[in-house]
């Protein structure tokens, strides 16, 4: 169902651009349900969104709604685009909108995870991974290559394991990690499974972070590795004992940043020896990976056996210091996106956020 609408969305203006300063709210959005992917940016300052009732939204540089499709199934993921198409996946499959009026061009049903009826940190699904024409899509144990103008499939495989981490592409292979701490290669022309590794003793729930031939990466046995790809144990781990590690580690000139779930802590470990560098209590469950803007690193969570009770965004230095907290009315469990000089994230009370981040 699409309906476009002239404007459509409420919109309140908490601070002028003018006099906004680094961590002000400039501006939310409700959307009408939790949001726990991320936004989709343009060159025109437009973004899209999807919420976890299955709405995608696309709002214009001015926060007027341009349109708003509804999708099967709840979608926890980020839209991306190939050439006038968006692509969402959702809890029940794979959706291409038009980007121009948000009308479908193709769906693929995948089948039922049942998202919407799991907590927040159970609740993450894999984004659609775009390679030319065509766009990987895992989905369980299910990994497809589909060709990204009419939603065809060029194979299918069934993998060992459930799949919610977006898949990385290494020149003509794909990995992708599991919910049994699997590291799976397969060959991107032909889906054939290459090989799989035993890389951790839980899931591996977000995508690792590749540099060079080097994993890095975080897991619910309370763990953060750095391996090689073809090496038969981790280079190094951090260990956060019975603490949950679910973010993607953002990688930053010899560093590795990232948040943690239960231990709630934010850190920087030296990318080659695994060192804690710094840490600093978050006092709130993260779940996504941070961004860097204006020198900053901008974390953003809650609590998540509470999540309508306040969420936090918090700016660290390079030196480890707590620049700014910034307390908003829910848990923050979407992935912060930096477009420009803002950084857009999403509540589960529905309301997305864009935050000046200079």
């Amino acid at each position: 169902m699409n309906k476009t609408l002239s404007s459509g969305i409420l919109l309140a203006a908490l601070a002028g651009f003018a006099h906004a300063a680094a961590g002000d709210v400039q501006f939310t959005i409700k959307t009408g349900a939790p949001i726990r992917g991320g936004v989709l940016t343009d060159q025109q300052g437009g973004v899209v969104v999807g919420t976890l009732a299955g709405d995608v939204l696309a709002l214009d540089s001015r926060q007027q709604e341009r349109w708003r499709t509804r999708l099967a199934g709840a979608i926890t993921t980020t839209p991306v685009r190939t050439g006038e198409l968006l692509l969402i996946s959702t809890s029940k499959g794979i959706t291409a909108l038009q980007a121009s009026d948000g009308k479908v061009r193709w769906e693929k049903a995948l089948g039922n995870l049942g998202l919407e009826h799991l907590k927040s940190w159970d609740s993450y699904l894999a984004d659609p991974l775009v390679s030319g024409e065509q766009v990987v899509v895992a989905f369980g144990q299910q990994l497809f290559l589909l060709d990204a103008r009419d939603g065809k499939t060029r194979w299918s495989v069934k993998l060992p394991a459930g799949v919610v981490a977006t898949p990385l592409r290494q020149d003509k292979r794909l990995l992708l990690t599991d919910d049994r701490g699997q590291l799976h290669s397969v060959d991107l022309a032909s889906g054939r499974l290459l090989g799989s590794t035993k890389i951790a003793d839980a899931m591996v729930q977000q995508a690792p972070a590749l540099q060079g031939n080097t994993l890095f990466y975080s897991s619910r046995d309370g763990k953060i590795r750095a391996r090689q790809l073809d090496a038969s144990a981790a280079d190094w781990e951090v260990d956060h004992g019975s603490s949950w590690v679910i973010a993607t580690p953002l990688l930053d000139a010899g560093k590795i940043i990232v948040g943690s779930s239960d231990s709630q802590l934010l850190q920087e470990i030296d990318q080659r020896s695994g060192k804690v560098v710094w840490e600093l209590p978050a006092k709130q469950n993260v779940f996504r990976k941070a961004v860097k803007a204006g020198g900053l690193y901008w974390f953003a969570g809650g609590d998540a056996y509470a999540p309508q009770t306040a969420g936090r965004v918090q700016a660290v230095s390079p030196e480890g210091k707590m620049v700014r907290e910034l307390t908003l009315s829910a848990a923050l469990f979407g992935q912060p996106v930096l477009d420009r000089t803002l950084i857009w994230v999403g509540g589960e009370d529905g309301i997305l956020y864009a935050i000046r981040s200079e």
